[in-house]
């Protein structure tokens, strides 16, 4: 024999078993204060409604049909349930005993989850049914009342409390998710809560609808499947415990029966013979249990047409064990598991500790839940206030408030600025590689002349990223010839040494002309941006309220001002124009000798004193020499001792092009963006409170009604926010039921 179902089976001694007092039997069982104090509390919180939100602890009665649910909650509870119309096992039954130093009665209450569609209801409905009963003859036909609204979920449920023959003969579901909640109080009553749930069935009568099996399941399946659901699961011995489907169910959600107590109903029904097979069940030898096996004895069908009362049945039931084989000649520990009031007391115990065990989480649990509900709460538009023009001025401020914010910058790395900037980089890589490929040498015609070309020096005088290397000659590239060429055809009355002022503007017209395209690039580049990140910030501040159309009003009436007129380049600044022009003429002068002759002067002189170390010393002591005689010189300087070059009007005409593209594409690639910036990202901002006023009609006639059509909130955010507002109201009176027990 296995003791494993006796360890926690509790302490009740024969004496005590027999004089438990009527009512549920279990008044004079011995709960601490602190057990009754827990029990109170869970029955506290089920009246909160919070048990929709979270996993509280709770019996739940499973078992298949016939398998003697129904006395045995009669047994308990000290009340009896409508038999004749079979409703009572057609919709859950949830009962919260609790005790109380006052005259006994009874409440009943309808929760409705499901409409009459089997859609959820939100938010769910608490309907008190009838007044307060004070005799317990009475409860039975108030729950058989119940029962019928309860299956008529589209239809008045007053009208089954006040109709005279309410008939069950035309209700709308044949079983329901909805349920009844039924509160007893008194002073023969124990801190103590279950639900009664539909009975498992294999089959379904002619004409009924087969999804009904499903439906059962489902619905017992929701309760047992929490992790703090006790089952409480009963088993007929009159059929083959194979053969009775809620144990396979039960087992399926508590597969090691860590959760489960188990009952044996009926024992008065077991073939002759067959009693131990049934007793291995309490004995722990079979289908062992955790929280063991009970067995109970109620009224059989001739008892109850005798309409015996509570504490008549509960007799019997004494005497059937105390004198009927095998069960009287039991082992005491086999013996405390049988009758209704040791499973009663046992329940009680085990539900106490269950709760015990969930408490110290559930405020965690529910601050938790409590804090979600809050943000899903500020995520759903606010509630359409008295008025609407305020609401949507204050709106627009928050969201140019926003975009002045976004505009200025945010240290994010996807922010506008920072997208932005890339789109200046590419624009200014863009122009800087337009600059006049000019080579002051006649254009090479052998492969050997054409990598010598190839090879220009560096520029010592220009920053790193305003060189690029070139690999090959392009149609831009002008030699000596070129730039001769183009001389000679613009002469016309000028003297001979004259170079026409003419030449250098089209030169000048060929690299400015090259910066429309990168120009018009970077203002499609940032209005694309500009659109992309405007759009996101539209839809984040009003996306709450597209459904009265103020989301895609405003997406209409933002606009940019664009100011496409920025490609005109000239420059004023003739002091670097003349510095660069000088600095490109020794440049050019330079190349020029060094593509003739290399000498290391002429290459040392291009290269800058920099780039060979024995050059700049040689180079810094003629400097010095030249000082010290009155004259001071630069390294550049220098270039003017070679000798007289018959190209220098080329030369001339190259520095000057060259020059004047260095001063102004500095002036272009930093006037450009700033432009753009100014006119298309600033100037999206100004002015942007202003027009989304007028073009939304804030202000005028019909403000009012212009303002609360566009703040209209479609059916299901309402029904969303009355949902989380009742939740929040659900748990804020959870938190407090639970602080006020733990600060005591």
């Amino acid at each position: 024999m296995s003791n494993s179902s006796f360890s926690s089976s509790g302490s009740i001694s024969e004496e005590e078993h027999g004089s438990l007092s009527p009512g549920v039997g279990i008044a004079a069982s011995s709960y601490g204060t602190q057990q009754r104090k827990l029990l109170d509390l869970v029955n506290r919180l089920h009246n909160t409604g919070v048990q929709s939100d979270i996993d509280l602890p709770q019996i739940c009665v499973v078992g298949s049909q016939s398998a003697g649910k129904s006395s045995l909650i009669e047994s308990i509870s000290g009340i009896k349930l409508p038999r004749a119309t079979g409703t009572c096992t057609r919709c859950p039954t949830e009962l919260r005993l609790a005790f109380a130093n006052e005259p006994w009665h009874c409440t009943v209450h309808l929760r409705f989850l499901k409409d009459e569609n089997g859609d959820d209801i939100s938010p769910i409905r608490n309907v008190a049914f009838g007044g307060r009963i004070t005799k317990k003859e009475e409860v039975e036909e108030r729950l058989r009342r119940a029962q019928l609204a309860i299956l008529n979920p589209g239809k008045d449920s007053d009208a089954y409390l006040e109709d005279d023959t309410p008939s069950s003969s035309s209700n709308s579901v044949a079983f329901s998710e909805n349920f009844i909640s039924v509160e007893i109080t008194g002073p023969d009553v124990t801190n103590l809560s279950f639900c009664d749930l539909p009975g498992i069935i294999a089959n379904v009568r002619e004409g009924s609808d087969e999804g009904d099996i499903e439906l059962v399941k489902r619905l017992v399946t929701s309760y047992i499947k929490k992790e703090s659901c006790i089952i409480l699961l009963t088993v007929t011995c009159e059929t083959d415990f194979e053969n009775q489907g809620a144990r396979s169910l039960a087992k399926q959600y508590d597969p090691q029966g860590k959760r489960t107590i188990g009952v044996l109903t009926k024992p008065d029904r077991i073939e002759k013979g067959e009693e131990q097979k049934w007793l291995g069940f309490i004995r722990g030898e079979t289908e062992t249990l955790s929280k063991g096996w009970f067995c109970v004895k109620q009224p059989n069908p001739t008892e109850l047409q005798q309409n015996l009362t509570w504490a008549e049945a509960r007799s019997r039931e004494e005497d059937f064990f105390k004198t009927q084989e095998p069960w009287s000649s039991q082992m005491i520990t086999v013996r405390q598991h049988f009758g209704t009031a040791r499973l009663t007391t046992r329940l009680s115990e085990i539900l106490s500790d269950q709760i015990a065990k969930r408490m110290p989480s559930l405020l965690d649990e529910i601050q938790r839940l409590s804090q979600k509900t809050q943000e899903n709460l500020r995520a759903l538009p606010a509630e359409v206030s008295d008025d609407p023009a305020g609401a949507i001025l204050n709106l627009i401020t928050d969201f140019h408030r926003e975009v002045t914010t976004h505009v200025e910058g945010v240290p994010d790395g996807d922010g506008l600025v920072q997208q932005i900037r890339v789109a200046q980089d590419k624009f200014r890589q863009a122009v800087r590689r337009s600059a006049p490929d000019f080579r002051p040498f006649k254009r090479p015609t052998t492969d050997e002349e054409k990598e010598k070309a190839l090879k220009m020096p560096g520029i010592a005088f220009l920053d790193e990223d305003e060189v690029f290397p070139v690999d090959e000659f392009s149609n831009f590239t002008l030699f000596e010839e070129d730039i001769s060429k183009l001389s000679k055809e613009a002469v016309t009355r000028e003297l001979p040494t004259n170079v026409p002022f003419i030449i250098k503007r089209k030169l000048i017209k060929n690299f400015v002309d090259k910066w429309n395209v990168p120009t018009m690039t970077l203002l499609e580049d940032v209005e694309r941006i500009l659109s992309t990140y405007m759009r996101k910030l539209v839809d984040g501040s009003f996306k709450q309220h597209a459904h009265g159309g103020l989301l895609n009003a405003v997406r209409q009436r933002y606009r940019f001002r664009e100011d496409r007129g920025m490609s005109r380049t000239f420059t004023t600044n003739t002091h670097y124009l003349a510095d660069y022009k000088d600095k490109f003429t020794n440049y050019y002068r330079s190349v020029r000798k060094d593509n003739e002759e290399k000498t290391s002067f002429v290459k040392g002189l291009a290269q800058g004193l920099g780039a060979d170390t024995e050059f700049a010393k040689s180079m810094s002591e003629v400097i010095a020499n030249l000082n010290r005689m009155g004259m001071p010189v630069q390294p550049q300087d220098l270039a003017r001792l070679l000798n007289p070059d018959p190209s220098e009007d080329v030369i001339d005409i190259m520095a000057e092009v060259r020059a004047y593209y260095q001063v102004a594409y500095k002036r272009f690639v930093d006037i450009v963006p700033m432009t753009v910036d100014e006119t298309l990202v600033r100037g999206f901002s100004r002015g942007l409170e202003k027009r989304l006023f007028e073009g939304l009609g804030v202000s005028g006639d019909n403000a009012k009604e212009r303002c609360a059509a566009l703040l209209a909130q479609s059916h299901e955010i309402t029904l969303e926010r009355d949902m989380l507002k009742t939740r929040r109201e659900r748990l804020d009176l959870a938190k407090k039921e639970i602080s006020t027990l733990w600060g005591n």
